[in-house]
C-alpha cells in the first residue's frame, strides 16, 4: 500500500547526501551514530513532505499574490541546500545528541 508520506529509497539516498553535508566533517561510524543518522534522514524527509505545501517557497521572506511578487532573503543562494537552519527540530535533536553536529577535528 502506497501512502502520500511513504519514503522511497531514492529519497533516502538524496537526503543522506544532503545530511552528510550538514554534519561534515563528521561521519557516522558507530552503530549508534548510523542509526541516529538514518532516523534523522527519515524525519527530515517526512518534515519536507508534510510542510512543503503549507509554507512559503524556500528562501522567500515575503510573498504577494496580486501581481505575484516574492521577496527573497538577503543571503539566499537560490538552492535547496540543507543547513543547520533548515533541519527540522527532530532531525537536529537526533544528530546533536548523537554527537554528529560537532564541527571539530575530523575523526580518522
Amino acid at each position: 500500500m502506497h501512502t502520500e508520506h511513504e519514503i522511497t529509497e531514492a529519497e533516502r539516498e538524496q537526503m543522506r547526501a544532503s545530511m552528510l553535508g550538514v554534519i561534515f566533517p563528521n561521519t557516522p561510524y558507530t552503530a549508534f551514530e548510523k542509526a541516529a543518522f538514518e532516523r534523522a534522514v527519515d524525519f527530515q524527509i517526512l518534515h519536507n513532505k508534510t510542510h512543503s505545501d503549507n509554507e512559503m517557497p524556500a528562501g522567500a521572506r515575503s510573498v504577494r499574490i496580486g501581481h505575484y511578487t516574492i521577496e527573497m532573503q538577503e543571503n539566499w543562494n537560490g538552492g535547496d541546500s540543507l543547513t543547520r537552519q533548515t533541519l527540522c527540530s527532530a532531525a537536529y535533536g537526533i544528530l546533536l545528541t548523537a554527537g554528529l553536529l560537532y564541527k571539530g577535528v575530523e575523526r580518522v
